[in-house]
């Protein structure tokens, strides 16, 4: 009995989930799962109508599943694709029983073996956290008992990551944009900048596990069997982490809001603040009706509330033609970097609308905000609108820093006016930017805290994020925890756990603490 065109027909969804499986949440293929065996079970019986035999019905069903999911693997021969599967599909009509019953097998096997390996691949990647958490079960920062009681002031923590936003001299040297402007607003506030920060590494992952277990990555891998070799094996230090557990263990609630990426998200917070989904349907509702001019195939796709995995798998398969029926302009909107830009675009105001009601929860919290700005792609206008398209992409980068500014400045006024105790905040850029036409990278961030009692006392111009919670850890909760020096480094894509450390970009800057 053949059975393939279902396991071929799921086979590239769980493909699609392996691929992306670090960005994208697994339980987002549930239902393009179910739909698409619905659909194969469709075609299969429509098929029999047409073969009136099992085993030509399902080589049928297997052809149609080949031109349908092929599109985005076999361009620009697609059409070549399709006339020789059309081919092939006329001439299973004079095929002899003991040929179809021969091809039947052996693509029922080929189905087993994929889809089993996709399934071993999606099922190793969620058991790798708990292989690989062995080296945080003896942190850096021993919370005594005796301590937590003494602790008193426990002023609510902000943790503001903007991801990519460069420090105030780069953006002025490489991009001609003045952000001293911001810089002044900061300080006016009271806030500290620091002038010569720079991150620790030139990537996400690499500069959340350090500044999270307040460690160098070689020495916090140092431990790990098999040997960390991709930056995935970095995310069970992001996800379960040295500063999170010392808030805890100090009485502080965790509160953490949707940022677009799994593995960089708190999931499992106290809190876990997300877009709604209604909300989301309402915006692209509304922009159905602004972009797509109520075009019948536009409010199809549309209505269909599909999340950013179903949209990606659009992508992927014959359905993409359906766009060339919509407008140039509109047609143009709907790929990959399209779906990015309509999420972050509603996830970031979403987050700012948001945050502003987190000073009214009851208790100590530590409050976790990564916003995907002023990374790509670029969804905002200098005044908050919606930028579909732009062809000056430095730009529309800069673009991204002004919005920014326009919130962050009014968000932590407000923080600071709301909160019963002077808050502790942080904004910073997890890694800097390429300068324009550059392939390489930068280090200089943008680097604020707002340390009330003292703590500003004890910031200097160098600080980077590795020293950030150390800071705060002594000097507000009275734990034994040195600064170290602060250090940056690069490594090369191929191998990222291999590290050369750089001097600062700014001369003036290359002093270490103390």
């Amino acid at each position: 009995m053949p059975f393939h065109p279902l396991l071929l027909g799921i086979y590239p969804l769980l493909a699609l989930l392996v691929s992306n499986i670090s960005e994208i949440d697994i339980a987002k293929g549930t239902r393009s799962v179910w739909i698409t065996l619905g659909l194969i079970l469709l075609v299969w019986l429509v098929l029999l109508l047409v073969f009136r035999n099992w085993g030509k019905a399902a080589l049928g069903a297997s052809l149609v599943l080949l031109v349908f999911f092929a599109q985005a693997h076999v361009q620009p021969y697609y059409w070549v694709v399709v006339l020789l599967a059309a081919a092939l599909f006329v001439w299973l009509f004079f095929w002899q029983d003991e040929r179809v019953a021969s091809v039947n097998v052996a693509l029922n096997v080929a189905g087993i073996v994929l889809v089993a390996l996709a399934i071993y691949q999606l099922s190793t990647f969620e058991r790798a956290p708990d292989e690989t958490a062995a080296p945080l079960s003896t942190p850096p920062v021993n919370v005594e008992a005796t301590i937590v009681d003494e602790v008193v002031s426990k002023p609510d923590v902000y943790l503001f990551i903007l991801d990519a936003y460069p420090r105030a001299d780069f953006l002025a040297q490489e991009f001609g944009y003045d952000n001293q402007p911001f810089v002044d607003a900061l300080e006016a506030m009271g806030l500290y900048v620091g002038q010569c920060s720079q991150s620790n590494y030139l990537n996400t992952r690499l500069t959340l596990s350090s500044m999270y277990n307040m460690q160098y990555v070689d020495e916090l891998t140092a431990e790990m069997e098999p040997p960390a070799e991709r930056l995935e094996d970095l995310d069970p230090f992001i996800q379960s982490n040295t500063v999170r557990a010392t808030f805890e263990e100090l009485g502080y609630d965790i509160l953490a809001f949707e940022m677009g990426n799994v593995w960089a998200e708190w999931r499992d917070a106290d809190q876990f603040i997300f877009l709604n989904d209604q909300e989301y349907l309402d915006f692209y509702s509304a922009l159905v009706s602004d972009q797509l001019l109520g075009t019948g195939v536009g409010e199809l796709l549309f209505g269909l509330d599909m999340n950013d995995f179903e949209w990606f798998l659009v992508q992927t398969t014959a359905l993409k033609y359906l766009f060339d029926t919509i407008d140039t302009q509109s047609a143009a909107t709907l790929d990959e970097d399209f779906v990015q830009m309509m999420l972050k675009y509603q996830l970031v105001r979403f987050v700012f609308d948001e945050i502003r009601n987190v000073p009214d929860i009851p208790g100590p919290k530590f409050t976790l905000i990564h916003i995907l700005l002023p990374h790509h792609p670029y969804p905002f206008t200098a005044d908050g609108g919606l930028l579909l398209s732009y062809e000056d992409e430095d730009q529309a980068f800069v673009d991204q820093i002004a919005y920014l500014n326009s919130q962050m400045v009014p968000t932590i006024e407000h923080l600071m006016a709301t909160s019963e105790q002077e808050p502790i905040i942080i904004v910073m850029g997890d890694h800097g930017v390429a300068p324009p036409g550059s392939g390489g990278g930068s280090s200089d961030i943008l680097n604020v805290y707002n340390l009330p009692d003292g703590g500003e006392d004890l910031l200097y111009p160098t600080i980077s994020p590795i020293n950030t919670f150390r800071l705060i850890f002594s000097h507000y909760f009275g734990l034994d925890v040195d600064l170290l020096d602060d250090r940056s480094f690069v490594s090369g894509q191929s191998t990222p756990l291999d590290f050369i450390e750089v001097e600062n970009s700014r001369s003036d800057c290359n002093i270490r603490f103390p």
